[in-house]
């Protein structure tokens, strides 16, 4: 009662009292920020200013919550300015929201409140009055009473029903008659109805509203919202009971409850996802979740195996399972034992839905068992990833048709974020391998390069040297670190010979042609001239552009020097040979000139005239 009384003071009254409340929280603002320097203000106060201006104006009350969220803020903004206000922009949202839920509430008890006073007044006229308009009152009463949406219910102080209309006995199954012989108590089968008829009628609350199940005559319930007072007529009181059926909005409610549940089981599910690096953990933990924060009765995770039979595998599962033989002995071909759920959902990469496990003929192999273990409905749900099906999440609840559509969506859409992970696993299981892999390679390229007696190098388009294997220290004197990044390959070249070799060099750049054994002159870091046979292939990008060389080079210096020698032998043995060729034909010629001459003296010839000859001799 004082709450009414509070709730209609005059406009004058509640500005008298608005304004002192108002000057409290700009007071406790100033003296936190000014006087105790502190960045804290007691802001929970505020509220009361707040929650009292949405109750008395309602819409219009939202001014005050707004007035004070801008007071915190602007108050941080200048007054304290190097305290972040990051919590105090939450706190003054909290005002506005608290605002706009009180001023909703207020608005809707408020249109409660007057609906409820124009049918008490309206009752009341019709039973006060004792002239001929009674009858037309009553008349009109009547109407509305039989027209009314919602069934109402007429009792007396000890709870008998006095009336009832239509809609109350076609609700609860009743005839006027047999509703009439009743009393609330014995339809209510919550003993919190009769406990709210009790307040009212002893003047603990002038009216009330609650809901309760009613019990129809088969015995089945339905949930109701009552709105219940008290009125006097012909010289009792009388109980007004309006009861709305809310069944549909009590089957929303649970819908929301179950999108929610699955709301919040596919967030923990993604953040497993996103944490879990283990293949095996995150199977189990998503498992669980679907028990523990989705509340069914079993979840389980088959893969598709790529054998003769294509059974599938059970790799994880949780909830109550107690050696379920739908577990084993699953195979996803177009066969009896493939045709459930598990088995479809994988063959046609789609979920398959068993709404009613007892009357679904493709679970009869499973239904026995099901039963024992109280799943009622369940669905399975595809695994895919990169276009193939890996398998499928399995999830059983112990209620028909447990699955509505908006539900089914979220699952769907944990199904996909769970393919998601698992495929992301085994690629990085991949990449780690071709890690290694390639870790290896290098380390066996390494060491053929460090053992090498080649030195291999690598320059990029303008010739400076991006990579020098160890063995450049042997051939040339210099260590990799002095050559990579800081010498070009013409840098290397004898003086006298580099202009001309560069050019030559930049020409095979451009037509990016490859080369073998190209010999040719290198300094040494000690200053002297090797020699050096040289191989490379151009490096391209994928345009075709060239990015550089790669190749190898052998230090040739001493074969060089052999070959200069053996030039040397060579050119001695020919002036050698020149010289005993021209002392044989000398001698041949004497030799002819002293048979001419024998021959003239008439005797014969000292000297053979063929070599043969000369040989036999």
């Amino acid at each position: 009662m004082t709450g009414m009384k509070f709730g209609k003071l005059n406009e004058k009254t509640r500005i008298l009292i608005m304004a002192p409340l108002l000057g409290i929280c700009v007071f406790l603002t100033l003296y936190f920020h000014i006087e105790l320097e502190v960045g804290v203000v007691f802001s929970h106060f505020f509220y009361v200013p707040i929650i009292i201006a949405a109750l008395w104006w309602k819409d219009k009350g939202l001014v005050v919550a707004v007035f004070l969220a801008a007071l915190l803020i602007f108050s941080h903004i200048f007054l304290r300015e190097e305290v972040t206000t990051a919590y105090d922009f939450f706190r003054a949202a909290m005002f506005i929201v608290v605002g706009i839920v009180i001023a909703t509430m207020s608005k809707h008890i408020a249109n409660t409140e007057e609906e409820l006073r124009k049918h008490r007044n309206h009752l009341e006229k019709l039973v006060k009055g004792r002239t001929q308009t009674l009858r037309e009152s009553e008349e009109k009463y009547r109407v509305m009473f039989e027209t009314a949406k919602d069934a109402v219910f007429l009792s007396d102080e000890t709870g008998k029903f006095v009336d009832v209309n239509q809609v109350a006995c076609e609700s609860l199954g009743y005839s006027k008659e047999e509703l009439l012989k009743l009393s609330n108590r014995e339809i209510d089968a919550d003993p919190r109805g009769y406990e709210a008829f009790l307040k009212i009628r002893n003047g603990a609350e002038e009216q009330t509203k609650f809901e309760v199940d009613q019990r129809r005559k088969d015995g089945t319930l339905l949930p109701v919202e009552i709105t219940g007072c008290f009125f006097a007529s012909g010289g009792q009181r009388i109980a007004l009971a309006l009861a709305r059926d809310i069944t549909e909005r009590k089957r929303a409610e649970e819908e929301l409850h179950k999108v929610n549940r699955a709301l919040r089981l596919l967030s923990e599910c993604n953040q497993t996802v996103i944490k879990t690096t283990d293949e095996s953990t995150l199977l189990d933990r998503i498992c669980r979740l679907i028990i523990e924060v989705g509340g069914y009765r079993l979840a389980w995770i088959g893969f598709a195996e790529q054998n003769k039979e294509k059974s599938v595998c059970p790799v994880a599962q949780a909830g109550f399972e107690d050696g379920y033989p739908g577990l084993v002995n699953i195979t996803w071909a177009d066969t009896e034992r493939g045709r459930g759920p598990t088995g479809t959902a994988i063959r046609n990469g789609e979920p398959f839905l068993a709404r009613d496990i007892m009357g679904d003929a493709n679970f009869a192999p499973w239904r026995e068992e099901a039963a024992k273990r109280g799943y009622a409905s369940s669905i399975a749900l595809p695994l895919i990833a990169g276009g193939q099906t890996l398998g499928a999440l399995n999830i059983y609840a112990v209620e028909p048709d447990a699955f509505d559509v908006e539900e089914v969506k979220l699952l769907m859409e944990l199904a996909d974020d769970l393919s998601y992970g698992v495929n992301t696993l085994h690629i990085g299981k991949e990449r780690r391998r071709a890690e290694e892999a390639l870790l290896e390679s290098e380390k066996r390229f390494r060491q053929i390069v460090e053992n090498a007696l080649e030195w291999i190098w690598e320059v990029d388009a303008n010739g400076l040297y991006t990579y020098a294997s160890p063995i450049v220290k042997k051939i040339l004197g210099y260590e990799p670190e002095e050559m990579v990044g800081k010498k070009y390959f013409y840098d290397l070249f004898p003086p006298e010979d580099r202009e001309e070799m560069k050019n030559a060099a930049f020409e095979a750049f451009a037509k990016k042609l490859s080369f073998r054994e190209f010999s040719n002159r290198n300094v040494h870091k000690t200053g002297k001239e090797i020699w050096i046979s040289t191989s490379g292939v151009p490096i391209l990008d994928e345009n075709g552009e060239l990015l550089g060389y790669r190749g190898a080079d052998t230090d040739i210096t001493e074969r060089k020097r052999a070959e200069e020698a053996l030039e040397g032998h060579i050119d001695q043995l020919e002036r050698f040979n020149k010289v005993t060729v021209g002392r044989e034909i000398r001698m041949k010629e004497m030799k002819e000139e002293v048979n001419s001459l024998l021959k003239e003296l008439g005797r014969e010839p000292g000297y053979p005239s063929t070599p043969d000859q000369e040989k036999e001799e």
